[in-house]
């Protein structure tokens, strides 16, 4: 009997003891203290990085609808560079611009020239790509011409740099825009070779 009480009261100052509480505690919140920073950080640089990435494509759109004179592939080569600064890019990165008319008499959207910027694995769109976009592009009057502006970037996480960040926190993503301006000054963007 002796035993059991000492046993009890030994397992009771065990209970109600904290020395070492607080070393045992950290060992198991500091990671997960860790984990929530991390995702919290990564969570906000994305939603940073898709606003920029947005603004700066409608940017390219603004730019392009105020050029009076004929673009060469020089200007969208341009256009890509100011895309990249202004989304502070260091990743793989592409736009495309294409001027896109409606024909009243043939009833639908007419592709008047595609372009990509020099580091784009996509290729110019096509006529018949044009047509399977028609309901994501407005409707027109008959002669009108748009300037779309399609981005692309691939999304990088600041913290991928730390030894200890894992790939799963952003793993694929990617941001595309599709922007459509109408040109401002004249009546269509012309491209020149």
């Amino acid at each position: 009997m002796r035993l059991i009480n000492h046993i009890r009261k030994g397992l009771r100052r065990f209970c109600r003891g904290s020395e070492g509480g607080l070393s045992v505690e950290a060992v198991v919140i500091l990671p997960l203290m860790m984990l929530g920073f991390g995702l919290t950080a990564t969570y906000y640089d994305a939603f940073r990085a898709r606003t920029a990435n947005v603004k700066a494509a409608y940017t390219v759109g603004d730019l392009l609808s105020r050029q009076k004179e004929p673009i060469d592939q020089e200007f969208i080569d341009g256009l890509a560079d100011i895309f990249d600064y202004l989304t502070d890019d260091t990743d793989q990165s592409w736009i495309r611009v294409s001027v896109v008319s409606w024909s009243v008499s043939q009833d639908k959207l007419l592709l008047k020239w595609s372009k990509v910027s020099g580091t784009s694995p996509d290729p110019v769109l096509t006529q018949e790509d044009i047509e399977n976009m028609a309901d994501r592009i407005p409707v027109m009057a008959d002669g009108d011409t748009i300037i779309l502006v399609e981005t692309h970037m691939d999304y990088s996480s600041v913290l991928e740099q730390l030894p200890f960040y894992t790939k799963w926190l952003n793993s694929g993503i990617e941001f595309d825009n599709f922007v459509v301006t109408s040109p401002r000054f004249v009546p269509k963007l012309e491209f020149t070779s």
